[in-house]
């Protein structure tokens, strides 16, 4: 009787220790959800970041890209090409899977004309210095789709292959 007497200044603590116990892993989860999405956010892999920047490509033909974008968000790209010595133009091929469900925003320098390539592609011919050694194209695409995203370039026999996860 002594026992019932010392317990009953809290009441029912006994039958709400579980819920108790529940509710602290579930705090405990939920911390380590939000530092798991702090670190994903921090390092790139929601947006701009160390891991989300990444190149592909050969020698001669190099591609800078984020790998994670944002669905109607630019996507800015950067090509460095080395075309052949002597000529006199110089042309970025760009897949269909990359152009399907996006918008080409703007591209410098300007290509002098645009041609229709396989699949649904498109290849740019942009006039050169015949004594540059590189050509520098930038150009920024518009995601309409979430998703993976194909791409492969290429410019004068050279060629890069990336994946891209774009998020809704």
């Amino acid at each position: 009787m002594q026992e019932a007497k010392e317990r009953s200044h809290l009441p029912d603590l006994e039958r709400a220790l579980p819920f108790h116990h529940k509710e602290w892993v579930f705090q405990r989860l939920g911390w380590a959800g939000l530092a798991l999405f702090l670190i994903a956010a921090g390092t790139g892999l929601l947006g701009p970041g160390g891991l989300s920047t990444h190149s592909a490509g050969e020698a001669g033909f190099r591609v800078s890209f984020d790998r994670f974008g944002r669905r109607e968000a630019n996507l800015d790209f950067r090509a460095v090409c080395r075309p052949p010595a002597g000529a006199r133009t110089m042309r970025l091929a760009v897949s269909g899977a990359c152009l399907r469900d996006a918008e080409i925003q703007w591209m410098r320098p300007q290509p002098d004309t645009s041609l229709a390539g396989e699949q649904g592609g498109l290849t740019f011919v942009f006039q050169r210095d015949p004594d540059a050694r590189e050509i520098e194209i930038t150009w920024s695409l518009k995601p309409q789709l979430s998703g993976t995203r194909v791409c492969h370039l290429s410019s004068e026999g050279a060629s890069a292959d990336f994946r891209q996860w774009i998020w809704p």
